[in-house]
């Protein structure tokens, strides 16, 4: 019946993925559809572009007609020309504008400037991107048209004032937005938004692990944390790629559009890096990983300086996150498949495929900054490099499903842990409370009230100490001091030195700056004493030690006595519940555990290995 229902929950979930994979590769296929809707203006019924019949100037003095073109790196033009008289009427001329300084005079009237200096923030050297509208300007009239066009950057985009003349369009008073936004591309916008859901799920999930304490599983809260930044960045930059083209109506400060959208490359550069580095269980790959990444930040940071300093935009610097993100796959790839086949690491095996995506477009990327193509045949770069992340992003979304299948599977087996765990702290607590213990410790201070009334306060008071010790375990959730212990062996000790004044006690305490579970030396000393020395004619000694090493803290109790053979059963009718009872306690509270050496006739040594920055729970 079990196998059944796993059945069923598999099939479930396949054909909920292929649902979501159905789903996600229409968005992918509207992404590609909706291309550029600059590109489709002129045929639109109500968008009429009218191009520029006349002449320029680059020097002042000798003026070439436009037909012939404008070459390509021109700082500064002067235009002089007429526009207009269409079949069609409308009554605004809009002007788009992409980081270029712009002087419009109509008719020999200056109705238009934008990008001079002092108009926008210092700190940027392109003007930004903007909108301008000129009511008045009907298109069935014929325009004189003066214009001054500048380019800050003529070397990075060298046709800009070019591509700028076929950006005057007349249209009604609302009809530009409204065609731009119903040509946006809101399917990527939408699958960006869908993302940035995810990575706010991912990061309440990673709030909700450190507030349960599944602080053990440290691992996992570090995926979930660099899955989070990853998906918001991503999110962003492929919600930003689908709206850019709206962004000037939406985003009144033209400079503002810019920082908007030649920011988030730099992040998502960041993030992948991050998750690489997540994805890694080995410190060494990992530490080089770190490296890496702080060489990315380091950079992303020289960049956002440049930036604030007004020596270099970042819309100058976008090749600059593309050639970092190609060196993050590039060192983390083969670290990856190095951990997947020496190590078996799952995830990391996950990672490599599903960032393969990623890859090529850091690749479409460099190839497109030394040749300058700005597509593949009919689709544009940013659609290509949006329709990669998503599709990691999707990946990495399946990712995080069959994780938060597993982290629910493993705090059903915590919580199972946790009530086991609280079954043993009673029977540990009743395994040492034995009736004979009780029957022995009572004749003992009885005796003493006879012969020794102060003495007997005294065992008095170790001994209800000592039961309060054993009560407050059932409540002790979390490893104590060594110190804590100790306190409580010598509570124990208090008695037994009355009961067997022959016996030996030695301490030998080299390391005590660390934590074990409660009621874990007293028993083994219990033991001792029961098992091992009690009987010896010269009474016996029993040790006590504690030490560390680079990697662990040890506690030791060690007898001189009977000793016995740990490879035979024992079979003397007890259920040995005090040991098995340590063991568990050792290994679910540390992460530890407890070796347990003895010989015939030399004695037994019961050692506690504890391990450094183990797990707390």
């Amino acid at each position: 019946m079990r196998n059944k229902t796993k059945t069923k929950a598999r099939k479930s979930t396949l054909v909920g993925y292929l649902l979501v994979g159905l789903i996600i590769i229409l968005m992918i296929a509207l992404n590609f559809m909706s291309g550029n809707p600059f590109k489709g203006l002129g045929e639109s019924p109500h968008i009429i572009q009218h191009p520029i019949e006349g002449q320029y100037s680059i020097d002042g003095q000798t003026w070439v007609n436009l037909r012939d073109g404008i070459p390509a790196g021109t700082e500064r033009v002067e235009i002089k020309g007429t526009f207009g008289l269409t079949e069609k009427s409308a009554t605004n001329l809009h002007i788009i504008v992409d980081n270029l300084r712009l002087d419009v005079s109509i008719n020999g009237k200056k109705v238009a400037s934008f990008g001079q200096v002092g108009t926008y923030p210092s700190f940027s050297k392109g003007t930004g991107r903007a909108v301008l509208t000129l009511e008045g300007v009907r298109a069935t009239s014929v325009y004189e048209l003066d214009m001054v066009i500048e380019n800050p950057y003529p070397k990075f985009n060298p046709t800009a004032i070019e591509d700028q003349l076929d950006t005057l369009f007349f249209s009604g008073s609302d009809n530009m937005f409204l065609y731009l936004a119903k040509n946006t591309n809101w399917a990527a916008f939408l699958l960006g938004f869908v993302i940035v859901v995810v990575g706010l799920y991912t990061f309440g999930t990673m709030i909700i692990y450190i507030r349960n304490g599944y602080v053990g599983q440290y691992q996992e809260i570090k995926t979930l944390a660099a899955f989070s930044f990853y998906s918001w960045v991503c999110g962003f930059y492929v919600m930003i790629a689908g709206i850019h083209t709206v962004m000037p109506f939406v985003v009144q400060a033209p400079v503002l559009c810019n920082i908007m959208e030649n920011t988030p490359p730099f992040f998502v550069v960041a993030a992948s890096a991050t998750y690489f580095c997540s994805s890694m269980e080995q410190r060494r790959l990992r530490d080089t990983m770190w490296l890496v990444c702080i060489i990315i930040y380091a950079g992303s940071a020289v960049c956002f300086i440049l930036q604030l300093l007004g020596i270099c935009d970042l819309y100058v610097l976008q090749m600059v996150p593309i050639l970092l993100g190609f060196v993050a796959c590039a060192v983390a790839t083969p670290m990856l498949i190095y951990e997947v086949r020496k190590y078996k690491n799952r995830a990391a095996r996950f990672v490599v495929i599903s960032f393969i995506p990623i890859l090529i477009g850091q690749l479409i990327g460099i190839v497109a900054i030394f040749t300058g193509s700005t597509g593949i045949g009919p689709f544009e770069n940013r659609a290509i490099f949006t329709t990669l992340i998503i599709i990691t992003s999707w990946a990495q979304f399946i990712r995080l499903a069959e994780l938060s299948k597993y982290q629910a599977h493993q705090t059903a087996e915590y919580v199972l842990s946790q009530e086991e765990l609280r079954d043993t702290r009673i029977s540990m607590m009743m395994s040492q409370i034995q009736p004979h213990f009780l029957y022995n410790a009572l004749n003992t201070i009885q005796y003493q009230c006879q012969v020794d009334g102060e003495q007997a306060a005294k065992t008095v008071e170790s001994f209800s100490k000592y039961l309060r010790g054993n009560m407050d375990s059932l409540s002790q959730t979390e490893p104590i001091p060594l110190s804590q212990e100790l306190k409580h062996l010598e509570n124990y000790l208090a008695i037994e030195r009355l009961r067997f004044p022959d016996i030996q006690y030695v301490y030998k305490l080299k390391a005590s700056d660390f934590a074990l579970p409660p009621l874990t030396i007293q028993p083994l000393v219990e033991n001792s004493i029961r098992y091992g020395v009690r009987g010896m004619e010269e009474g016996g000694t029993i040790t006590i030690e504690s030490w560390e090493d680079e990697h662990n803290y040890y506690a030791r109790v060690s007898d001189n006595g009977a000793g016995f053979d740990v490879n035979q059963k024992k079979n003397d009718g007890r259920s040995h519940v005090g040991m098995q009872n340590i063991k568990s306690r050792v290994q679910s509270m540390c992460g530890g555990h407890v070796e347990i050496e003895s010989k015939i006739g030399a004695g037994t040594r019961s050692t506690i290995v504890i391990p450094k920055g183990g797990k707390k729970r």
